[in-house]
């Protein structure tokens, strides 16, 4: 069921990194000569000056809320399961609705991780050919991608506290919360959005990677934010009804 999701995003994943990968070291000659498109990266790549790594810095923020897309869309199978009344004779047997519910989390968690990973991999492989050194910018971007998992985490366990306590909105606040995060929280300093409305989305509270350094406060918080709404969603759902629309 999660095979066929996870495939295709890894596909698009990879192939978007590749090019993205393979431009980074232009990206002054994409620009040109203005100041202007170099301040827009700068705003985007959460204040880095140097437009390579603001460059990095704001991709790998686009890429990790694309991986929250896909987080999104394979939660969403559980609510799929259940309005179509596959769910009912699943659980009718003696599986327990807490340990189906986690292997659907469990597995989306795993492909969450594996997606960032092949993000930064691909991109460091692009970019590592082009400047001549492809161990050690796979190495570093693949590090740096890894550091937005706890925010997608967070995402993918709002979406399991939506199926497990509104389930009627979950596909319509699952996608409000994505395209949120994105407007708020990637393009928020272009629209002039202040920042106490900024940190309503978790990847605002990501280092600026590869240039800025990773603390582990921040993404020990996001961690355990996630865990306190997955948790929250399991027991919800294991005590609602199930419904079929």
């Amino acid at each position: 069921m999660q095979r066929t999701i996870w495939f295709w995003w890894a596909f698009g994943i990879v192939v978007l990194s590749l090019v993205y990968g393979a431009i980074a070291d232009q990206i002054d000659d994409f620009l040109g000569d203005g100041e202007q498109g170099g301040d827009v990266l700068t705003d985007l790549g959460g204040g880095v000056t140097d437009l390579i790594d603001a460059y990095f810095a704001a991709i790998f923020a686009l890429m990790a809320i694309a991986v929250a897309g896909y987080a999104v869309q394979a939660l969403l199978r559980m609510r799929s399961e259940e309005t179509a009344g596959r769910l009912e004779p699943v659980l009718a047997t003696a599986l327990s609705r807490p340990r189906w519910m986690l292997a659907h989390v469990g597995l989306v968690a795993a492909g969450i991780a594996t997606l960032q990973a092949l993000t930064g991999a691909a991109m460091g492989l692009a970019h590592g050919v082009i400047v001549g050194d492809v161990p050690g910018q796979v190495a570093a971007l693949t590090g740096a991608a890894l550091v937005f998992v706890p925010a997608v985490l967070v995402v993918a366990a709002a979406v399991v506290l939506f199926i497990g306590g509104l389930p009627a909105w979950s596909a319509g606040l699952s996608w409000a919360l994505l395209a949120l995060c994105l407007v708020v929280g990637l393009f928020g300093p272009l629209l002039g959005v202040p920042d106490a409305v900024r940190d309503v989305s978790p990847f605002t509270h990501v280092p600026a990677v590869p240039a800025a350094s990773v603390t582990a406060g921040p993404l020990v918080a996001l961690s355990l934010i996630a865990l306190a709404l997955c948790a929250g969603g399991v027991m919800l759902f294991r005590r609602r009804d199930l419904t079929t629309s």
